[in-house]
């Protein structure tokens, strides 16, 4: 699950379900695995 984007896992425990919602909407799906 995102192993080719570390980075991620921080911004969703710093941002909390915020950050989720904001990255999902970054990504435009290509990471839906999340």
């Amino acid at each position: 699950m995102l192993l080719r984007l570390p980075n991620i896992k921080f911004v969703i425990v710093t941002l909390g379900e915020g950050g989720c919602i904001m990255l999902e909407r970054s990504i435009n799906g290509e990471y839906a695995n999340i």
